[in-house]
């Protein structure tokens, strides 16, 4: 038997020791707080006269180290993108911050009518700026359901103030109506390679539409119909190029770019001064990822209205992360932005939250290509318009290609020209590709152009959830969208969990005529589940189920009266044969008075309800009475037996509001009853609803 002598037992009983002290140490250096960030102050390096105002020149400082990059309050026209490294922060001082677009395009109205196919000499308003060689942009109008045509100015005619073009107008034009566009486009001179070569230098038109500095944006006409898997797609650009001009040679017409050209595209394409105002990406064929980035507390301002510049491309977005992982983007706005309002593609184990996306000619949101991992938390995606002439539909969010556990927990989705959640589950046309195992939870949609919810595929197991959102109102340009609608279109819709949503059409005329619908558009909708959804008052069916194997459990399809309490002897009730219907009520919300949102798991707020500080997080509450209508002449708040409050104007919140601010309250431990009472006129007068009441505990 082998003995170990004490010289030994000593040496090994030392190392032991040594071990468990190294140990040690290092869990008590685990459990010193981080090191602060290095912050850097923008302040020193802003320089209006820089196509950047002097900012990138910050972001750059603290590449080398990593760190926050703080700008002052105060307003930046960009001529061109911010481009993030990794563990770099870009930082404002909240809505006081604004970056901006830089200058417009100018348009003069073509002031005679024509016929499309009939000429290539039009007569404009003013010629003044115009000049042979120049590229201009056509629009019928100052609307976005045409898209605008490129031409090249051959001559120009001041004394009849006339244009000729390079070709035929194919399109009709209207006097006064129809505009022509120009100053921020040219087109190349020669072909360019750069997918497999070495290229900076482009040969263009007119290189006057920029200066050194500035970014330049190329729509590619050679990447082939799938540009991202195609090996021809370079770090998966998507065929587009955009890059920042770093010399301009007016003899020879060249412009000289800072980085290589990754794309291929042909003479005659054009060459925008086009670009988003934040942008990040990793590098696709080395396999790495550009990561721990971050926007906070700031607001990115495009042109006001749906008149912007012709080029749309996601990529140029007002926050646009390509191959990214560890992003987090929190408190900030994007408002009339060109494209989408932010863009995350393939990007993993990312947050979105407090953002709001605005009247952006594009999505609001828009994940996509592999996405994963990533949470969208309070995000507002309100207004915005889409491009419907170049195919954008204008989603809140639109969910692209191949994400996986893509959540969106407590949004808002209002007033957008898509659906409120777009394109879900979808992929590609032939089924490939699917988002799969997302939830959609505690959400509002409501009075979308399409769908509330919008599912096109998923495949055989999408498992997917979709639970306690309200879907109100929506399918407002009368598409046949039903307010959750889970259609085969794309590839099958199956497996999906759609359950204690509230589904409801409160407008005369409805526009939202299907509650929750499966369709099958050329794949199979089946093997859902659907249940304890509340559906009310869709003419053309509450549930329409196509797939035999889908399981419906629990559908309500007559308002909820909680525990009615019968109206007072001097109510008086609403006839059946006249006036106006009768009022209800289908809800009440929780609201959280700091975020001014829905807290989760408590939209509806339940009869019987426990409210805990602890887990709610916050102190700060509100409670919104949802009646149907969803406007009457005023609500009456009864809390614990006394008369709380009277609401003349919806929202009708227990503790108040101005508009969507809602006030602060805070109720006592204990259990409370709540009864409000709506009425058909101001203050109290009028026809009544029957008293609506819960029940609900408050704990620490």
């Amino acid at each position: 038997m082998h003995q170990i002598r004490p010289a030994q037992l000593a040496r090994r009983s030392y190392l032991v020791l040594g071990i468990i002290a190294i140990l040690i140490i290092q869990s008590w250096l685990g459990s010193l707080p981080a090191a602060a960030q290095t912050v850097i102050d923008a302040t020193p390096y802003l320089d209006a006269s820089k196509p950047d105002y002097g900012i990138q020149a910050a972001i750059n400082a603290a590449a080398a180290g990593g760190g926050i990059v703080q700008l002052p309050a105060g307003t930046f026209p960009l001529e061109t993108y911010l481009q993030l490294s990794s563990r770099v922060t870009l930082k404002g001082r909240g809505s006081s911050t604004v970056l901006t677009t830089g200058r417009k395009d100018t348009r003069v109205l073509v002031t005679a009518s024509y016929n499309s196919n009939t000429t290539n000499t039009i007569q404009v308003s003013d010629v003044s700026g115009m000049r042979a060689g120049m590229t201009v942009f056509l629009w019928r109008s100052s609307a976005i359901n045409n898209p605008p045509s490129a031409f090249s100015i051959t001559a120009v005619d001041p004394a009849n103030r006339r244009i000729t073009l390079d070709k035929t107008v194919s399109f009709y034009l209207t006097a006064n109506t129809s505009q022509v566009a120009y100053g921020l486009y040219t087109v190349l001179t020669e072909t360019v390679s750069g997918r497999d070569n070495d290229v900076r230098t482009i040969t263009v038109a007119d290189p006057s539409i920029v200066r050194v500095g500035e970014a330049i944006m190329i729509k590619s006409d050679r990447q082939g119909s799938d540009p991202f898997l195609n090996p021809s797609g370079g770090e998966g650009t998507w065929g587009v190029e955009t890059n920042i001009v770093t010399a301009i040679n007016l003899s020879t017409k060249t412009i000289t770019l800072k980085n290589d050209i990754t794309i291929n595209a042909y003479a005659g394409t054009v060459v925008f001064h086009g670009y988003g105002a934040i942008f990040a990406q990793g590098q696709r064929s080395q396999g790495v990822r550009v990561s721990n980035i971050g926007v906070a507390d700031l607001v990115i301002q495009g042109w006001a209205g749906s008149e912007k510049p012709a080029f749309h491309e996601f990529y140029i977005g007002g926050i646009n992360f390509v191959y990214c992982d560890r992003a987090t983007i929190s408190n900030v706005t994007v408002r009339g932005w060109h494209s989408d309002g932010v863009s995350l593609q393939t990007c993993s184990n990312s947050t979105v939250s407090d953002v709001t996306s605005s009247q952006n000619r594009g999505h609001g949101f828009h994940p996509g290509t592999g996405a994963n991992n990533v949470e969208f938390v309070r995000i507002q995606a309100l207004g915005n318009l889409g491009f419907s002439g170049r195919g954008t539909a204008g989603d809140g969010l639109f969910y692209c290609w191949s994400n996986q556990n893509v959540n969106i927990r407590q949004g808002t989705f209002s007033d957008n020209a898509g659906s409120g959640v777009g394109d879900l589950g979808g992929g590609d046309s032939n089924g490939t590709y699917p988002d799969t195992s997302s939830t959609v939870e505690d959400s509002l949609m409501e009075r979308n152009g399409r769908a509330g919810i919008e599912i096109n595929g998923g495949g055989l197991t999408a498992n997917t959830i979709i639970r306690r959102n309200t879907v109100r109102n929506n399918n407002r340009l009368n598409g046949d969208y039903a307010g959750i609608q889970i259609a085969a279109k794309k590839g099958h819709a199956q497996r999906y969990t759609i359950d204690s949503n509230l589904v409801e059409t409160t407008l005369s005329p409805a526009t939202q005529l299907y509650g929750i619908r499966e369709l099958n558009q050329g794949y199979s909708a089946n093997y859902n589940t659907l249940s304890n959804n509340t559906v009310l008052n869709h003419s053309l069916g509450n549930v329409v189920k196509v797939g035999p194997n889908t399981v419906e459990s629990g559908t309500i399809t007559t308002p909820p009266t909680a525990t009615a309490i019968p109206p007072t002897a001097t109510a008086i009730p609403p006839t059946a044969t006249t006036g106006p219907a009768p009022l209800a009520f289908s809800s009440f919300t929780l609201i959280n008075a700091t975020t001014d949102q829905p807290i989760g798991g408590f939209n509806p707020l339940a009869n019987g309800a426990s409210l805990s500080f602890a887990t709610l997080g916050t102190r700060n509450l509100n409670i919104r009475a949802n009646t149907l209508p969803s406007t009457v002449g005023s609500v009456d708040f009864i809390l614990d037996g006394s008369s709380y409050r009277l609401e003349n104007a919806g929202p009708y919140a227990l503790a108040g509001n101005n508009g969507p601010d809602y006030a602060s309250w805070t109720p006592a431990v204990g259990t409370h009853t709540l009864t409000a009472i709506a009425y058909s006129g101001s203050n109290r007068t009028g026809s009544a609803s029957p008293a609506y009441t819960i029940i609900f505990t408050v704990t620490e």
